[in-house]
């Protein structure tokens, strides 16, 4: 399935805890994805991150947030065109990294009282 399956478990092996950018460049490198696709690809799980969880902890329902990703996708299409051709300044780009979310995502998975289950 993977052309290069070997990748993402050598990097897991040599990795206590990953931020979500370098784990999603390792897998996409893995599954030989082009710029464009594992620009759209993030962008697209971004969004959908944010729209789970926001079904999860606002009076939303799920269908709503499906609704708002399929109305979202030619901006995520622009973005993603826009980021492999840096036809955008970068601050008008969406963030590739948060650290201070990306650290506090880390550290939810081994809190006892963790806020999502899943």
């Amino acid at each position: 399935m993977w052309p290069d399956a070997g990748l993402p478990q050598a990097y897991r092996a040599a990795s206590i805890s990953t931020p979500r950018p370098v784990a999603f460049g390792v897998v996409a490198r893995a599954a030989r994805l082009d710029e464009l696709e594992l620009a759209r690809g993030y962008l697209y799980d971004d969004a959908t991150m944010v729209t789970a969880a926001a079904a999860k902890l606002l009076p939303v329902d799920v269908l709503s947030m499906t609704r708002l990703l399929v109305e979202l996708e030619e901006d995520i299409e622009r973005l993603a065109l826009a980021a492999v051709s840096f036809n955008l300044p970068p601050r008008e780009l969406p963030s590739a990294f948060a650290p201070l979310l990306e650290l506090r995502s880390l550290a939810h998975g081994r809190l006892e009282g963790r806020l999502f289950a899943s």
